[in-house]
């Protein structure tokens, strides 16, 4: 099927909901949504000297949320105070919206805690926004300790819930 440009996902605007009740609010920019894992090789030592692959430990980078400061800063601020000193951790989900404020991707991120929140220096002399960024760790968001089963997922089975967290008009 071929790409249409109103499907494709135009990094737009980001919104993060933790544990289905905590809105943070919209976010302009969100990185380190990356996996990576370590190689494990084995060498069998016969004649042909052969090396064998496999996946080893999956690796998540922390996400860092990056927007002006608005009103939903404070929300943040009241959910940094309340777990300050708690080891509690919240599902957190990542919406991507489109221009017409759909939801077009999502993803989950599995025991979430934040790692740093910082705002920038005040600077009553420039004319620029204060920038929020709020660093977040978590345990990962591929529900990696299943089996690939190739005759569960076939293309045009996923599909995208354009009613999630509020991404409606």
């Amino acid at each position: 099927m071929p790409t249409t440009f109103d499907s494709l996902a135009l990094a737009n605007r980001f919104q993060v909901v933790l544990d289905g009740e905590i809105d943070l609010g919209y976010w302009s920019t969100v990185s380190g949504l990356d996996v990576s894992w370590t190689l494990c090789e084995y060498r069998a030592g016969d004649a042909g000297n052969s090396r064998l692959f496999y996946p080893g430990a999956t690796k998540y980078s922390d996400v860092q949320l990056t927007r002006a400061a608005c009103a939903d800063s404070q929300t943040v601020q009241r959910w940094l105070s309340s777990g300050s000193l708690s080891l509690q951790k919240w599902s957190g989900t990542i919406y991507l919206g489109n221009t017409e404020a759909q939801s077009v991707m999502t993803w989950t991120l599995i025991n979430v805690m934040p790692l740093k929140w910082a705002i920038e220096k005040f600077d009553a002399n420039a004319s620029k926004v204060a920038i929020e960024t709020l660093t977040l760790v978590h345990e990962g968001f591929l529900a990696d300790d299943r089996k690939f089963d190739p005759t569960v997922l076939k293309p045009g089975d996923i599909k995208t819930d354009s009613k999630a967290a509020g991404f409606l008009a």
